[in-house]
């Protein structure tokens, strides 16, 4: 097995595992809002910048390793990889090495996929309680229309990415 081959296989794999775990990492973060338990809110979202700097250094590693595997029959290299896309280089492949590396691609494609999917269903539960919130308030308080006010008078715009409440109604 070629070096570079087998880099790109282990980037990948790695990749993809590392993939899955953000996406159960944002199962959590999602459980954990729902249930208001803001300290482990806090510790998942830690987690999560730790993993998306880890996921974007194993990117850069896997566009190297692609480049080096073009790279590695006398042709191409660096932006062959780059103009030419996966498939153009995994073409270039024997037939095992291209099903498994194609393989793990997809798997790869797949993970991220489903993390997108997390990601959605996150901030379409967000999106919801931010919509009850404000109509909570434009109804609790109609004397304002939805308008809130500086310490100082002046009109500023209802936000909701920040507001918090401590009371149940």
């Amino acid at each position: 097995m070629r070096v570079e081959y087998g880099r790109c296989v282990s980037v990948l794999g790695a990749e993809t595992e590392l993939a899955d775990k953000i996406r159960a990492m944002v199962v959590m973060v999602r459980r954990a809002v729902e249930g208001r338990a803001w300290t482990d809110f806090e510790l998942l979202m830690e987690e999560l910048a730790r993993s998306g700097a880890e996921f974007e250094a194993l990117e850069q590693e896997r566009e190297a390793a692609f480049a080096a595997l073009a790279g590695e029959d006398g042709e191409g290299g660096a932006d062959f990889a780059k103009d030419v896309g996966f498939y153009a280089l995994a073409a270039r492949l024997p037939a095992e090495e291209r099903q498994t590396l194609a393989g793990l691609y997809r798997g790869l494609k797949l993970a991220i996929f489903r993390v997108g999917i997390e990601n959605s269903a996150l901030m379409n539960y967000l999106n919801g309680v931010r919509g009850i919130v404000s109509d909570f308030i434009s109804a609790a308080f109609p004397d304002r229309r939805g308008k809130l006010y500086t310490r100082r008078g002046g009109q500023i715009h209802a936000d909701m990415r920040s507001m918090v409440l401590d009371r149940q109604f």
